[in-house]
């Protein structure tokens, strides 16, 4: 029994050691680096497992101890967002400036427009000006005529304008404007517009209130020319001109002139007046012709 044991306990070991000189070389290598590293963990795993979380730690540290040593370069990604930071606030002053040069810069278009409108203007005014004073001489040539003196004579441009202006006007009895006027309101509007003196409305009232002068040829440009068409009263009143002209407001032609030498105007003439042109005459409300 006891040999039975003995045999038994001898195959086992022979069996464990054959078993044991059977391994191949990288059986006993693993088996080995399984025994002397950390148990269920080979050797070239751990490696390569440490070695990553050691670089990670690494730069890791580096960025924190760069980050709070103020003597040490920041990274470079923070570096790159402050740059980034310090040019778009030199952008922003760049263009303060600018806007700020362009606010104080002054405004040459502006002054150039001003300066062509004020040329507009001043050409304007030169060509009305112009205008006006071909229109006067025009009328002046034209009425130099019709009463036979010389364009040179005649100096009252106004005078000659305010005829121009109302010649061929339409005579209607007690009318006192472009739609028809009468003979005394004609040269009530003449002497206030002309000569800055009001007279009385009526052919009547002009005559009192007037120097009489008896002779035509003493009569003086600007003088009341007075008739009598029913031969008993005054009733008809014109402007002395020049040359024996004289204009007025006549019932058959309108505002006309025409001369004393006429036959008809001689035959009812009935004197001149004279009233100063520097005072002012009495005013008096009477339409009666």
């Amino acid at each position: 029994m006891g040999k039975q044991i003995f045999l038994c306990v001898a195959a086992c070991f022979l069996l464990f050691s054959f078993h044991s000189n059977g391994q191949t070389a990288n059986e006993a290598s693993y088996n080995s680096s399984v025994k002397s590293n950390t148990p269920g963990q080979p050797e070239f795993i751990r490696d390569l497992f440490m070695n990553t979380h050691n670089k990670t730690n690494e730069t890791k540290n580096s960025i924190e101890v760069k980050k709070n040593d103020d003597n040490i370069p920041v990274a470079p990604a923070t570096m790159a967002s402050e740059t980034n930071e310090a040019l778009l606030k030199s952008d922003v002053v760049e263009t303060n400036d600018v806007a700020a040069t362009t606010i104080k810069r002054p405004d040459t278009t502006q002054n150039t427009n001003k300066e062509e409108f004020n040329e507009a203007d001043k050409a304007a005014a030169d060509e009305t000006l112009l205008a006006a004073e071909e229109e006067i001489h025009t009328a002046i040539t034209k009425y130099a005529q019709m009463i036979s003196i010389e364009p040179t004579e005649i100096t009252n441009f106004s005078l000659y304008q305010f005829i121009d202006g109302w010649y061929g006007i339409q005579y209607k009895w007690g009318g006192t404007d472009t739609t028809g006027i009468d003979c005394s309101a004609f040269s009530q509007k003449l002497y206030g517009q002309v000569f800055g003196v009001e007279i009385l409305r009526t052919a009547r009232q002009q005559h009192r209130h007037c120097e009489h002068i008896r002779y035509s040829e003493d009569a003086n440009e600007g003088d009341l020319v007075f008739f009598r068409i029913h031969r008993f009263r005054i009733s008809h009143v014109g402007i002395y001109l020049a040359n024996g002209y004289f204009v007025h407001a006549s019932s058959t032609h309108g505002v006309t002139i025409s001369s004393l030498n006429d036959k008809y105007w001689r035959r009812r003439y009935a004197g001149c007046g004279r009233i100063s042109k520097e005072v002012k005459s009495m005013t008096e409300s009477d339409f009666t012709p």
